[in-house]
């Protein structure tokens, strides 16, 4: 079924048609105007944003990283400091990932890059602290 359209666009030299209808764009092509209307999908980014239930944590504590916001696959890194990461450098479609801290105290960093173009990165700072 063709809903009554508001505008119409015609690219004759192709024979290729393009209707706008309402929210969806209709492609018409070589002189049918039957053909279905195919709806054009728009996605809206959000704020990509990185998260941990605390910001200082002891030598060889565990403390899981949270992104919510932007575009799956996520990349999680360790921008400075020491430790380990599950996950750590690649491409993940996993919205977590275990930071380990190690048995000196210091600041770490850890940056989440989301699959964008351009990407979106998002750092979290966190203490680690003495026993």
């Amino acid at each position: 079924m063709i809903k009554k359209l508001s505008s119409l666009l015609f690219f004759s030299i192709l024979g290729v048609f393009l209707a706008s209808c309402g929210n969806q764009v209709c492609i018409m092509g070589f002189g049918s105007c039957e053909a279905p209307e195919k709806p054009i999908t728009v996605q809206t980014n959000t704020t990509l944003t990185l998260t941990a239930p605390k910001t200082s944590i002891l030598t060889q504590e565990q403390l899981t990283f949270s992104v919510t916001g932007g575009t799956s696959p996520f990349k999680f890194e360790i921008a400075s400091g020491l430790g380990t990461l599950s996950n750590f450098g690649s491409f993940t479609a996993q919205t977590t990932s275990i930071y380990t801290a190690p048995l000196t105290p210091g600041t770490i960093t850890i940056n989440v890059t989301d699959s964008t173009v351009p990407a979106k990165t998002q750092g979290l700072a966190v203490v680690v602290g003495s026993r």
